[in-house]
């Protein structure tokens, strides 16, 4: 459990201050846009990608 917390933790740390930093109008629509992009297309993979091997430790494959 404590593996899959540190392991989403990061992510979502970096997703709410994204949408912190647009609601201070530090970001303009289309910087959220690609940052929103940036986050599905790049770090989503990259985590299921680096999630693979805590699966086969728990024994779950």
């Amino acid at each position: 459990m404590t593996t899959i917390i540190t392991t989403v933790l990061p992510l979502m740390l970096i997703f709410l201050l994204g949408v912190l930093l647009k609601r201070i109008k530090v970001f303009g629509q289309e910087d959220a846009r690609r940052l929103l992009k940036l986050f599905f297309y790049v770090s989503w993979p990259a985590l299921i990608l680096r999630s693979i091997p805590a699966l086969y430790s728990w024994g779950r494959w």
